[in-house]
């Protein structure tokens, strides 16, 4: 076919200055659109030809005129290395597979309703609050387990300490794997399994938060595992609560937009359950209308932009991808230094969970100082009309005693 026979193949032109035994201009022949449309991708085809990254990072050194690569390129608080771009020999392909076959199998669970039974772990109280674990409370958290509907093990309080996604997804395994020990001592695992949910706070690190929320049932189900060789296809239930750090009382509508990007991040993970703290949440005096909008984040998301209509999102984005199984990586080495150390109660009384916790916290805390990190409103751009009393907190607050203690970054400022 020549250029005459060509077509428009957006505007569904087609020329017809000369006859086709296929086509008429009375006619619409599905057949013959489709070969015209092959035969321009394939022309495509031939006219890109392939690039490898040498190629590409002549082009970005191009790009710069001289400046470092390595002065652009942001770092994370998990020292995962970062390139400026991400192909197919960057993923683990068997991982990938893995993770996104059982992603794929996730049904939505129903939401929690008022009638449903739900418990916190006992285990991540005492760690975040720094009270001795109670034995016999946990004796009778396992005689009750029959009349549970569910029971959450909490890992948003360490988001909100500072910790980095490595340390809450390690935490979530250590504690799981705690309460998994307890049950098959007493013939009880079966009875858990379907009632062990967790709760998880998102951050501000959109597609660090997107990699760590897909790889917590990924993890979890390897662990189960361990215990019930069979029981392959294991997926927790999950509950994601936007994150309370990085949330200001100052020029506080700023949170909006935060609370949306973490639970855009939440959705495009799948999580089963997502909770929109207000964006007035630490206002003196917080109303009904800041509910209403936190509630409408989520109509937004799945009624507007219907970002959950499609599942897998992230499936073949490679730095996605890439994120996910260093984090799972990362989180399994370190689950296996706190059962070295003798579980999750000993690891934490010892003072290492604190220790490791706070030297992240540090440094956040630090880069937010130095506006490395930056909260427009608190850091950046400030109201200079708004007159609102923060709590200043110190660093010995965060050091003192066996609490692992929570903190927004604006108490720092």
């Amino acid at each position: 076919m020549n250029d005459e026979q060509d077509c428009n193949l957006f505007s569904l032109t087609f020329c017809t200055s000369k006859p086709n035994k296929e086509f008429d201009e009375n006619s619409f022949n599905i057949s013959f659109f489709l070969d015209i449309c092959l035969q321009r991708v394939s022309n495509m085809a031939v006219t890109f030809s392939p690039q490898t990254a040498q190629d590409w990072y002549k082009q970005i050194e191009k790009d710069l005129k001289g400046k470092p690569l390595e002065e652009i390129l942001v770092k994370n608080y998990e020292n995962i290395p970062i390139k400026a771009f991400f192909m197919r020999e960057d993923v683990n392909e068997a991982f990938s597979e893995q993770l996104n076959s059982l992603l794929k199998a996730k049904i939505a669970s129903p939401v929690l309703s008022s009638e449903m039974e739900t418990k916190s772990d006992l285990i991540s109280q005492a760690i975040e609050y720094g009270k001795e674990i109670d034995e016999e409370e946990l004796k009778s958290f396992f005689e009750e387990l029959p009349t549970i509907d569910r029971f959450f093990i909490h890992i948003s309080f360490l988001h909100n300490a500072g910790a980095n996604a490595v340390q809450e997804l390690a935490f979530a395994l250590a504690v799981a794997n705690f309460y998994l020990d307890r049950a098959k001592e007493k013939g009880k695992i079966e009875d858990l399994l379907p009632k062990m949910s967790f709760l998880i706070a998102t951050g501000s690190n959109f597609f660090m938060e997107i990699a760590k929320l897909r790889v917590l049932p990924y993890l979890i189900n390897r662990l189960v595992s361990l215990y019930l060789p069979e029981k392959q296809d294991y997926l927790p239930f999950i509950k994601v609560q936007t994150a309370k750090i990085n949330k200001s009382k100052q020029d506080a509508y700023n949170n909006v937009i935060r609370a949306t990007l973490e639970a855009m991040a939440a959705t495009i993970a799948q999580a089963d359950d997502i909770q929109v703290l207000p964006h007035d949440y630490f206002s003196d005096s917080p109303d009904s209308f800041s509910e209403n909008i936190a509630h409408n984040i989520k109509r937004i998301l799945h009624y507007e932009s219907k970002i959950d209509f499609v599942k897998a999102i992230p499936e073949g984005a490679y730095f996605v991808e890439y994120l996910g199984y260093q984090l799972a990586q990362r989180a399994w080495q370190m689950f296996g230094r706190i059962e070295n150390e003798g579980g999750i109660v000993n690891f934490w009384e010892k003072g290492l969970l604190k220790k490791e916790i706070l030297e992240i916290a540090k440094q956040k805390i630090q880069d937010f100082k130095d506006k490395k990190t930056i909260q427009i409103g608190v850091n950046k751009y400030p109201n200079p009309n708004e007159e609102l009393s923060v709590d200043k907190l110190t660093s010995e607050y965060l050091s003192e005693g066996k609490a692992i203690r929570t903190f927004r970054m604006e108490e720092f400022l």
